[in-house]
């Protein structure tokens, strides 16, 4: 359509008309706005304004990390820090936790981080280390949450495998160690 027929079209949808009743004198084309909406999105910790979860410079998106987020700590440029604190007072729960380069702790002023997915640690990264207390919810449907490490010689839990899986099932306590004699 070009722009002499689309120019004809409007003003004949703005004239009145000859028979029949009127259109009204003035119409005007209006835009209603819609709310404002965030969607859930991988965020990925850069590190540059300090070690505040909170703050938005530390983070790709220039925002705090929001409820459904999987959350990615993974290389950082010189001079970012890799100990992070979780200061989200409003306890989002984020879907995932993932860990792909080495050297990172994830503590908490905050008094939980809430995970509805899985944390998923990279192959042979060192010492990666959670210092804050975690609440795992499962995902609709089961009752059973995954943390995954993947590891290129074993590690320190009751697994001695190369690879490990510590399933979680809320409905039944995790077995624990018998004390010591």
């Amino acid at each position: 359509m070009n722009a002499n027929t689309w120019g004809r079209w409007v003003s004949r949808l703005f004239q009145q008309r000859r028979r029949g009743r009127p259109l009204p004198a003035q119409r005007r084309l209006a835009f209603e706005s819609l709310e404002d909406r965030v969607v859930p999105a991988t965020i990925i910790w850069q590190g540059d304004s300090g070690s505040l979860w909170s703050t938005p410079g530390n983070w790709n998106l220039n925002r705090a990390p929001l409820a459904g987020d999987d959350l990615v700590f993974g290389s950082t440029g010189a001079g970012t820090t890799r100990n992070t604190l979780n200061d989200l007072a409003s306890l989002p729960a984020f879907s995932s936790i993932t860990i792909s380069a080495s050297g990172y702790t994830l503590a908490g002023s905050a008094p939980r981080i809430v995970l509805t997915g899985g944390i998923n640690v990279g192959s042979d990264l060192g010492t990666e280390s959670i210092t804050t207390d975690l609440q795992l919810l499962a995902p609709a449907g089961t009752l059973q949450q995954t943390i995954t490490v993947i590891a290129a010689r074993p590690w320190s839990s009751p697994a001695t495998s190369t690879a490990a899986t510590m399933p979680w099932n809320r409905n039944k306590p995790s077995p624990r160690p018998a004390p010591a004699p």
